[in-house]
């Protein structure tokens, strides 16, 4: 089964933010410079203010476009995090496992024999309607969308 532990996911969307954050800041310093540089050329049209306006425009132009791919490649991702976290709500950083819809009741049927529900001798005779059981648990879980597939975790 393909279960998601939210710590993970909290750590990939922490990844994601500090690439993105780093690479504001670049952006951020890189214009920075190249209004100073834009400055200092109007101060004084030197050899040295023009080469200088042109690396701080070169820079620029390189952090524009490392954060425009980086948003290509991950914004949406982040933004799945993000709106996953919200819906999972307080123990998304701490850890809360996500059960995908489709393997609810395999994980109803690993639950039951993992508490003991289902131990003895011989329960061969025994017949549990797997389908009802999870349907009843269910009502215990919440529903979140993420990547395409439904998942369910514990209701707070």
């Amino acid at each position: 089964m393909s279960y998601l532990d939210t710590r993970d996911l909290y750590k990939r969307q922490e990844e994601l933010k500090g690439e993105l954050e780093g690479l504001q800041s670049l952006l951020e310093e890189a214009g920075e410079q190249y209004a100073e540089a834009c400055g200092a050329l109007y101060d004084d049209e030197t050899a040295d203010a023009v080469e200088a306006k042109d690396e701080a425009e070169s820079a620029l132009q390189e952090a524009t476009s490392a954060l425009s791919a980086w948003e290509g490649e991950n914004q949406e991702e982040l933004d799945e995090l993000n709106a996953l976290e919200r819906e999972v709500g307080r123990e998304w950083m701490h850890g809360e496992t996500l059960i995908p819809e489709e393997d609810f009741v395999s994980y109803v049927q690993d639950l039951a024999e993992d508490i003991g529900a289902t131990a003895g001798d011989d329960h061969s005779w025994l017949v549990i309607d797997w389908e009802a059981t999870a349907d009843t648990l269910r009502a215990d879980y919440a529903e979140a969308e993420y990547r395409g597939t439904t998942y369910l975790f514990r209701a707070n």
